[in-house]
């Protein structure tokens, strides 16, 4: 805090703002050398903002390919099955260029600032059924790399129908034979009448 006048006082970054008046006059080393050393003191808006303006101009500088943001998500399969009210989508981005943005489902992940590595989770309230979750990551330079899963939303157990019930005698007595099907949109793994197993074929 630098005292102005009496009690009245302001905020003072003169790191940040050397930072900034180095990138204005096109030293862009020096401004990112005090920009950051500005964040590593105290996080500002306004000095995050100028770096990635300063990371921008130097990678726009340097030239040479630009390629996409290399995206991964935390599970390994493109389709996944739940019964959770909340599905979180969690994955990583990393860049070269610093990844300036990832969104999930359209809807942005807070990032303070741009980053080579950005980890991100987003809970994502899903209702029952089939839904098509797309997640983006874009860098400084506003290049874009996309990723999609499937995520089946499974919170009904299976229908048991009953279509015959048949009771008759036998030597031994009363004998009950049952008939129907069973259905689940996630698939039937195991049946139990009067908490025994019977064989069923695996699926829908």
């Amino acid at each position: 805090m630098a005292r102005t006048y009496g009690m009245h006082f302001v905020d003072y970054f003169p790191r940040r703002e050397l930072g900034v008046v180095y990138f204005r006059a096109g030293n862009l080393e020096e401004a990112e050398r005090h920009l950051k050393h500005s964040i590593e003191d105290y996080s500002t808006a306004k000095a995050r903002y100028y770096l990635d303006l300063v990371r921008k101009a130097i990678a726009e500088q340097r030239g040479g390919k630009v390629t996409p943001p290399v995206l991964t998500l935390g599970v390994e399969q493109p389709e996944q099955w739940t019964s959770e009210d909340l599905v979180v989508i969690s994955g990583e981005a990393r860049d070269d260029r610093y990844v300036a943005a990832v969104s999930v489902n359209g809807r942005p992940i807070f990032l303070e600032g741009s980053e080579r590595r950005v980890r991100f989770e987003q809970p994502l309230a899903l209702p029952q059924g089939k839904h098509t979750i797309e997640i983006e990551a874009t860098n400084l330079l506003g290049v874009s790399s996309e990723r999609r899963m499937v995520v089946h939303v499974d919170r009904d157990g299976p229908v048991i129908t009953f279509e015959e019930v048949d009771v008759h005698e036998t030597s031994l007595g009363k004998e009950i034979t049952i008939r129907g099907f069973l259905h689940d949109d996630g698939g039937v793994s195991e049946f139990y009448i009067n908490g025994q197993a019977v064989s069923i074929e695996k699926g829908q």
